[in-house]
């Protein structure tokens, strides 16, 4: 696997500024969570006042649709700041 560079990072916020995404993308490339993490979050678990969000949850596809999970081990339950 081979990350994004600083620059590349930038560059895709740029373009995707255009794009009803962009924040999803941002939160992708500056907070370090799992795409099944972001992708569960909801608004309640947003600290506007804290800046920060609970990764609490996954989603995952099967054969019935989207589930949500609670995330399975304590330590990896965390607080995420934006």
């Amino acid at each position: 696997m081979e990350a994004l560079s600083v620059e590349e990072c930038r560059r895709l916020l740029r373009v995707a500024k255009e794009s009803e995404w962009c924040a999803l993308f941002a939160l992708a490339l500056t907070t370090g969570m799992r795409p099944s993490e972001y992708l569960a979050l909801k608004w309640t678990d947003i600290d506007w006042q804290r800046g920060a969000a609970s990764a609490c949850r996954t989603i995952q596809i099967s054969p019935s649709g989207w589930t949500f999970y609670d995330i399975k081990r304590k330590r990896s339950r965390r607080v995420v700041k934006l």
